[in-house]
C-alpha cells in the first residue's frame, strides 16, 4: 500500500505516515512507593534534566533493561570465576563427591 501525501494509517501500536512505519510507545499507567531519599534523588535529578519524574523512571527502566545484569548481580559472579582452580584441596574425587564431603563437614 502506498500512502499518499497527508495520508495516515494507524495500526495497533504502530502509525503509517507518508509510507514509514513508525513504532508508538504505549504507555501502561503503574504505582511504585520510594523511600523519602528516592523521590528526594528522583525530584533532583527530573529538575537537572528539566523533565518529568516519570520520565527519568522510564529512562531508569530502560536502561537498567539494556544492562541485563546489574554491577551487584555482575561482581560475585567475576570474583567466583576468577577463584575457579586457583586452590587446591589435596583430594582428587572432590568433583565427584563435594555433596559427601560438604554433609561431612557440617556434621563435624
Amino acid at each position: 500500500m502506498t500512502a499518499r501525501q497527508g495520508t495516515v494509517i494507524v495500526l495497533p501500536r504502530h502509525v503509517i505516515t507518508f509510507g514509514v512505519r513508525v513504532r508508538v510507545r504505549v504507555m501502561v499507567r503503574t504505582q511504585i512507593q520510594l523511600s523519602e531519599d528516592q523521590v528526594v534523588a528522583l525530584k533532583r535529578i527530573a529538575a537537572s534534566q528539566h523533565k518529568s519524574m516519570a520520565a527519568v523512571i522510564r529512562q531508569a527502566v530502560d536502561l537498567f533493561a539494556r544492562l541485563g545484569e546489574t554491577a551487584d548481580q555482575k561482581q560475585p559472579r567475576e570474583r567466583a570465576l576468577r577463584a575457579a582452580g586457583r586452590f587446591k584441596s589435596g583430594t582428587h574425587d572432590l568433583a565427584e563427591k563435594h555433596d559427601d564431603y560438604l554433609a561431612e563437614a557440617f556434621s563435624e
